[in-house]
């Protein structure tokens, strides 16, 4: 993934309506160009979207129209929060970049107030 990338924060909701899984959306981060980052070595490929495809609805949308997939047509699927963190951890220890220290300090805020709550989906553009 060597795009845009955006996290899309949210909770995995369990609720499945015409075959897909709402995702809740709680917050983004707009990561840039990351280039190379160890996010994109987790598994945030859904290999088996005819099991099971999230859905949600984006922040900037109309609030009607739903997407699960990304502008590449990648199917994005949640990532535990604290898998990400580990990643960013690791991306922090090669790289100054602000948005990495941005995103991990949220995100680590996030699961020390809320643990196992909240997951990550990678969303290019």
């Amino acid at each position: 993934m060597g795009y845009e990338t955006e996290l899309l924060i949210g909770k995995d909701t369990d609720m499945v309506f015409e075959g897909r899984t709402y995702f809740q959306l709680v917050a983004t981060i707009d990561m840039c160009k990351l280039g190379e980052s160890a996010l994109f070595n987790l598994p945030w490929v859904n290999e088996t979207p005819e099991e099971r495809r999230w859905e949600w609805y984006p922040p900037t949308g109309d609030g009607d129209t739903s997407i699960s997939v990304d502008r590449y047509d990648s199917v994005p699927r949640p990532i535990p929060l604290i898998d990400v963190l580990e990643a960013l951890e690791e991306d922090i220890d090669q790289d100054d970049y602000r948005r990495l220290k941005w995103a991990y300090h949220m995100l680590r805020s996030m699961h020390e107030t809320s643990p196992n709550e909240f997951s990550v989906m990678l969303w290019g553009y």
